[in-house]
C-alpha cells in the first residue's frame, strides 16, 4: 500500500475513534464510560486535539454518580440543552420534523444501521449522529484499504451529505446550549469538542452546512420520544455493509476486528 494511502487510512481511523469517544461521552454514563473517553487520545494530533485533551482532563476522577446526575439534568426531558437536532433553529424546514427524522433514519438504514430498541431514542440524537459519522469514517478507511474506489466515493459522499444537511448545522448550537446551562466541565468540554470536531470534519470535507441552526432551542414542547417510520420494522443486520473484518495495524493504529463494540451507545448492535 502506498505510504500516502496508509497515512490517509490512519487519519480516518483516528477520526472514527474520536467520533465514537465523543458519542460515549454524551451518552448515558455507565461504568465503561471513563475508559471509552480515553479513545479521544487518538485525535491528539488533529487540529481539534487541544479540545479533546481538555475533555480527557475534565473527566479524570469525576465520580460516576456525579456524571449520572448531571447527564439527567442536562439531557433529560426538561432540559434546556436538548440533544436532538430538530430541537434547534428551523426544525420545521422542508417537510417538517417528521421529514427530518425520516431523512436521518433513512441514511442510517442505507448503511445497515438502526437505533437500539432498548434506548428508545430518536435518530436525530447527537450520540447517534456521532456514531454514524464514526461508522462512515471507518467504512471509508476499509474501502480505501481494500482498493474499493466506488465504495469509498459513496461513503465519502454520504459523510459530506450528512454533515451538510444534519450534524454540521447544529453542533455549534448544541455546544452553546450546554455551555449556557452551566454544565459540569466533563460535559461542557465534551460538547465544545463535538462542535470543534464536527466543524473540523466539515472543513476536511470542504462542506458548508445548510442554514446553521439558531443557538436557541425551539420553544415548542419536545416529546420524550417520537416514533419515526423509517426506524421501525425489519432492518439489515447491524454493522457497516461490505466491510470485511480487517486484522492489521496502520502506523500504530489498530483496525478493529469487530468495530461494533465501539458503536453501541444508541445503535442496535
Amino acid at each position: 500500500m502506498p505510504h500516502n494511502d496508509e497515512k490517509t487510512i490512519t487519519n480516518l481511523l483516528k477520526r472514527a475513534s474520536v467520533a465514537c469517544g465523543l458519542a460515549r461521552a454524551l451518552a448515558a454514563p455507565d461504568q465503561s464510560t471513563h475508559g471509552a473517553v480515553l479513545a479521544l487520545q487518538q485525535g491528539a494530533d488533529l487540529p481539534e486535539g487541544a479540545s479533546l485533551r481538555r475533555v480527557i482532563d475534565a473527566w479524570a476522577g469525576v465520580p460516576h454518580e456525579v456524571l449520572i446526575d448531571e447527564h439527567t439534568r442536562l439531557f433529560g426531558p426538561a432540559t434546556k440543552c436538548p440533544p436532538w437536532e430538530t430541537a434547534y433553529g428551523d426544525a420545521k424546514r422542508f417537510g417538517g420534523r417528521t421529514y427530518e427524522l425520516a431523512d436521518v433514519a433513512g441514511m442510517y438504514r442505507a448503511f445497515g444501521l438502526k437505533l437500539s430498541e432498548k434506548n428508545h431514542e430518536r435518530p436525530d440524537h447527537i450520540v447517534a449522529q456521532l456514531e454514524f459519522i464514526g461508522a462512515l469514517l471507518m467504512q471509508l478507511a476499509w474501502a480505501l484499504a481494500d482498493g474499493k474506489t466506488e465504495s469509498a466515493d459513496i461513503t465519502r459522499d454520504a459523510l459530506s451529505q450528512f454533515l451538510e444537511q444534519h450534524t454540521g448545522r447544529w453542533a455549534k448550537a448544541f455546544a452553546a446550549a450546554v455551555n449556557e446551562a452551566d454544565a459540569h466541565p466533563a460535559y461542557a468540554s465534551a460538547a465544545q469538542a463535538v462542535a470543534y470536531f464536527v466543524l473540523g470534519e466539515c472543513a476536511r470535507g470542504l462542506v458548508t452546512p445548510q442554514t446553521p441552526a439558531d443557538n436557541k432551542p425551539c420553544e415548542e414542547t419536545e416529546p420524550d420520544c417520537m416514533a419515526c417510520p423509517m426506524a421501525e420494522g425489519p432492518a439489515p443486520e447491524c454493522g457497516v455493509p461490505a466491510a470485511k473484518p480487517v486484522k492489521k495495524t496502520v502506523d500504530g493504529v489498530e483496525v478493529p476486528d469487530n468495530p461494533k463494540n465501539d458503536l453501541a451507545a444508541l445503535f442496535g448492535f
